[in-house]
This record gives C-alpha cells, structure tokens and sequence, in this order.
C-alpha cells in the first residue's frame, strides 16, 4: 500500500513529488564509491558486508540508480557513514 496525500493530509502531492525527485537528483554515487574506498573495501566485501548483491553495489555506485531506503541504511551502516553523507550537500537540510 502506498503513501498518497489522501492518507497523510499534511502531506501535499507537490511537496511529495518534489522530495522524490530532491532524492533522485541528489544521490551522489561517486560518494558511496568514496566512501567503500576509504574504507578499503572492495565492492564484493561491501556487498557482504552490506548483505547485498555485489550487483546492488555496482548500481549504488552510478548515478543512474537510487538505492531503496533500506538498502542505502546497509550500505551506509557497512561503510560506517551516515546516509547523508551519500547525497549532494544541498539534499541535506
């Protein structure tokens, strides 16, 4: 079931769409390729580490996909940073 501004009445479609697409302009795959890097992990470790597919974190780390929210908090648990610190500054208000 998902979430509609009927269910939520704070919640504006406009507002919501807006947030979709600050999440999808904003996720910055070149940080999650930083981030395992500095940890010195190669994207199987952090695969297992994350409990992903080595797949999930080949298309974490481009531009082209978002992760789901569960599958960044891994990801960003495994490499030991914060999930903001994988999206562009200004997603981070």
């Amino acid at each position: 079931m998902g979430i509609s501004s009927g269910n939520h009445p704070r919640l504006l479609t406009s507002d919501f769409s807006c947030a979709i697409v600050r999440v999808m302009t904003c996720f910055q795959g070149q940080r999650v390729r930083a981030a395992r890097a500095a940890a010195g992990l190669t994207q199987r470790e952090l695969a297992e580490a994350a409990d992903i597919s080595l797949r999930t974190v080949i298309y974490a780390e481009t531009d082209d996909h978002v992760p789901g929210g569960a599958t960044l908090a891994r990801i960003a648990k495994a490499l030991d940073v914060t999930i903001d610190s994988l999206f562009a500054d200004e997603a981070v208000r």
